[in-house]
């Protein structure tokens, strides 16, 4: 489960806020799509959620364009359009957070958005601070426990200086880190409750963007086996290799494809491991996505001759629900990659197949 933080600074990129108009971005740079980015790479796995300060929407944002319904939820204590300085929660559709209503009452419901997991038992509040009454209202979240986590905005340095007296919990920012770039200082700011160990946690530092003057921070609860990323551009090969390796599943996540595999040959300082992951296609055309399974083990009868079947991903596994794709052969030209194998399982004898595979993007090894 990733949880993180993040000021958006209203679509503004790093340029200063300004009060009249809300939306102000001389240069009209779309730090709007830049933002979705960041947020799409934070919302990988199901429980995975983001915590955003300084959201709006209007004329100039159109939020429904930018975080499309189909994908995502987005949680406010208000009504987001209606407030020119919001924090909120956005999740992927499937995920089983849920908002929870605040403990108390304040003049900004808009500065926290409470979250609960109920099968984790986690609870997450988003805070801003802008104001001093804001400010007694998180002092009083820390001394009654609000939340395991408390997360956001904080706005002054000394302020946190405070906050970390509470013995309730801890800090995951050092102050070296850096968080609001215009003077270099660290304002934002993750506490967790004592009562989460700390080798539940893995933080590591803020990510550097240039899509709001704030980074983003962002920490792991309780992290799956650690992966690493390995990225085959259509122009560089690189030594890795999916020969003999099963492919268990295929899901497709908006334009990407994902392909889970139980062996990613590496072949580095003349030494070969083998180890599960999974393949991303960035930007596949599934128009273009296609398997064909042909009628013989082979693909031939003793004439010469062949037939088969091409199938959508739909329609594979509508036909053959329980089959796993066993890799031969590998071929990548350009834009093109073309797996052949065969394909089998508990209720049919092996098939030869071929699956060809369109993308414009990147195809990415994240390898356990």
């Amino acid at each position: 489960m990733r949880i993180s933080s993040f000021n958006i600074n209203k679509f503004c990129g790093a340029y200063g806020s300004s009060l009249e108009p809300v939306y102000y971005n001389p240069r009209n740079v779309d730090f709007k799509s830049k933002i979705k980015e960041i947020v799409d790479s934070l919302l990988v796995e199901t429980d995975d959620i983001v915590f955003l300060q300084e959201f709006i929407d209007n004329q100039y944002i159109s939020v429904h364009r930018v975080f499309g319904k189909s994908k995502y939820n987005i949680f406010s204590n208000v009504d987001y359009k209606k407030w020119k300085s919001n924090v909120v929660a956005i999740t992927l559709k499937n995920s089983r957070w849920k908002k929870s209503d605040l403990t108390f009452e304040t003049e900004f419901p808009n500065k926290f958005t409470k979250m609960e997991h109920h099968d984790k038992n986690l609870c997450v509040l988003g805070v801003h601070n802008t104001d001093e009454i804001i400010r007694k209202q998180i002092n009083e979240c820390f001394k009654t426990k609000e939340a395991d986590i408390i997360l956001g905005d904080f706005n002054d340095q000394d302020y946190l200086s405070e906050l970390s007296n509470y013995d309730k919990y801890r800090g995951l920012m050092s102050d070296e880190l850096i968080t609001y770039k215009p003077v270099q200082s660290a304002i934002d700011q993750i506490f967790v409750s004592n009562t989460i160990e700390s080798t539940r946690i893995a933080f590591e530092e803020v990510i550097e963007t240039f899509a709001s003057d704030h980074n983003v921070l962002s920490f792991e609860l309780d992290p799956r086996a650690r992966t690493k990323k390995y990225v085959r551009d259509q122009i560089d090969n690189i030594g890795l290799s999916l020969h003999d390796s099963r492919v268990k599943k295929i899901e497709v996540n908006d334009d990407t494809l994902i392909l889970t595999v139980d062996g990613i040959c590496q072949y580095q300082d003349e030494e070969e491991t083998t180890s599960s992951g999974v393949v991303e296609f960035t930007k596949v055309d599934l128009e273009y996505f296609e398997i064909m399974v042909f009628d013989y083990p082979f693909g031939y009868d003793d004439n010469g001759s062949f037939t088969g079947r091409c199938y959508s991903l739909d329609e594979f596994y509508e036909n053959y629900p329980n089959a796993e794709f066993n890799i031969n052969i590998e071929c990548y030209t350009g834009y093109d990659t073309i797996y052949q194998g065969m394909i089998w399982d508990d209720e049919m004898h092996s098939l030869f197949t071929t699956m060809h595979i369109w993308n414009y993007g990147d195809i990415i090894y994240r390898i356990k």
